[in-house]
């Protein structure tokens, strides 16, 4: 139960990062094309991250969070953290020894 919370939480602040860097993009980016991608992935990253945690899908978070990495990048480079905390977190699925220990 820790896990798909701390999943969810860090998906989240990952898409909040995305669309935030995709609206900066959007403002601020001259080629008006770039920013309408930026925020396009955003979108696309947040509803596949969403549903890959409904789902339980750790490949698929991963790979929405590779998606959100780019938009997220674009407000500062530590803001690319979140994205790739989220997928590290994905990957540390609970142990069947570790479930049973936390039961007892």
């Amino acid at each position: 139960m820790q896990w798909a919370v701390a999943q969810y939480t860090m998906m989240v602040v990952a898409s909040a990062a995305a669309f935030i860097g995709g609206w900066i993009g959007l403002k601020d980016f001259d080629p008006q094309w770039l920013g309408l991608l930026l925020l396009t992935l955003a979108i696309i990253g947040t509803l596949l991250g969403l549903f890959a945690v409904v789902a339980g899908g750790t490949r698929l978070v991963v790979v929405a969070m590779l998606i959100l990495l780019a938009p997220s990048t674009v407000i500062h480079p530590v803001f690319g953290l979140a994205p790739i905390a989220a997928s590290l977190i994905a990957g540390l699925k609970p142990t069947r020894a570790s479930r049973a220990r936390s039961r007892a």
